[in-house]
């Protein structure tokens, strides 16, 4: 490793310039919060704050960083940025993942610290689609149960899938409520498999089987905190309660430091469990100091204004953002277009979309689509 900065001196690489709320978030010691609107440059931050921890210090060798982000893709980003930034020695520094990555890694490697009613196979499989979950339950969970001798018609399945992913280990269950009882039945089946089905598991399950790991074995805990001195996650507005809770029983009152990184006002999960409130609630939990990033680099000062608008109908307290790079106060055009069915939608998009890519030498990856 080259010579340590000092702290006082240490400036972002490649002459980058940050705006002052997103350098004090990098300098600040202790738990953060980041609420960071599209373009604000999260990737960016997230990457010269590993650049900044590793050539001060102050994630001092041999420890590491865990950057936790919910898409592969976001996860690669910020490997490959840090690296551009600050090289590979920087960058062997950080462990840079999905939740779910980091959940099943944890679950392979301590599988046999579980107790035996909760250890799966060591080659379970994983269940990616939910609604095979329904046909398990159809085909495998045989018994009888006296309060609903006809169960198999009366259940609704989004009931079961919602407790199945708000189970707390160890397992309740109770045989006059049926959906309890038939949770416990189901988790048994795919732990365990049954005839021709092999142990299986989906991700909220394996992340529900490790913060059971952890709560029940402290060693555990102990190695993630000697081996990880920061976690950064990205998106945290779409963390789950399964998640979250995770989190609270690895890192809780550790001397590791937590950096949370999202936009609120994107919160775009909650059918799929997301938290509610997100940054308030880690900001309690965690003591944290929240910091707010402004400026906005991937818009045009027109599409901001109209953003800004938009943003105040969502929440009266929301923080304008502001244009940063180099545009002119013109640029940026808003249209409203309408359509005559979702068919013509479709084919006229897909038709612009493919002759702006064309003209302007763009990727699919530059267009935004919302609905």
């Amino acid at each position: 490793m080259k010579n340590k900065v000092f702290e006082q001196v240490w400036k972002p690489s490649d002459g980058i310039e940050l705006e002052d709320s997103a350098l004090a978030s990098i300098k600040e010691p202790n738990n953060v919060s980041i609420v960071a609107g599209p373009g604000a440059g999260k990737t960016e931050l997230l990457a010269h704050k590993v650049g900044y921890l590793i050539e001060t210090g102050v994630c001092t060798y041999p420890k590491k960083i865990l950057a936790i982000s919910f898409k592969v893709d976001a996860a690669s980003n910020l490997q490959e940025r840090v690296e551009k930034r600050y090289g590979k020695e920087v960058s062997s520094r950080i462990e840079s993942r999905t939740f779910d990555s980091f959940a099943k890694g944890l679950l392979d490697q301590f599988l046999h610290a579980l107790p035996e009613e909760y250890k799966p196979a060591k080659q379970y499989e994983i269940i990616s689609n939910e609604r095979l979950v329904d046909d398990i339950i159809k085909g495998y969970i045989t018994d009888t149960n006296v309060y609903y001798p006809t169960w198999q018609h009366e259940y609704n399945f989004l009931r079961v899938n919602k407790l199945l992913k708000e189970t707390r280990l160890p397992l309740s269950t109770f045989d006059n409520d049926l959906y309890y009882w038939i949770n416990e039945r189901l988790w048994n089946v795919l732990l365990k498999g049954k005839n021709n089905l092999k142990s299986s598991l989906t991700f909220p399950m394996i992340s529900i089987l490790v913060e059971y790991l952890l709560r029940e074995n402290p060693l555990i805990v102990n190695s993630l905190h000697a081996t990880y001195s920061h976690v950064f996650l990205d998106e945290f507005q779409d963390t789950t309660y399964i998640q979250y809770d995770l989190l609270k029983t690895a890192f809780l009152d550790s001397k590791s430091i937590i950096t949370t990184v999202g936009d609120n006002k994107q919160r775009i999960m909650g059918w799929a469990g997301a938290l509610k409130n997100a940054f308030e609630i880690f900001n309690k939990d965690f003591n944290a100091t929240q910091f707010s990033l402004l400026n906005n680099y991937r818009s045009a000062p027109r599409l901001i204004y109209i953003q800004n608008l938009f943003s105040k109908t969502l929440n009266k307290t929301s923080v304008d953002a502001i244009p940063a790079g180099e545009w002119s106060a013109e640029d940026g055009i808003c249209e409203i277009w309408t359509f005559k069915n979702h068919m013509n939608e479709a084919n006229i998009l897909a038709r612009k979309i493919q002759e702006w890519m064309d003209s302007e030498d763009s990727k699919p990856r530059d267009f935004l689509y919302y609905c």
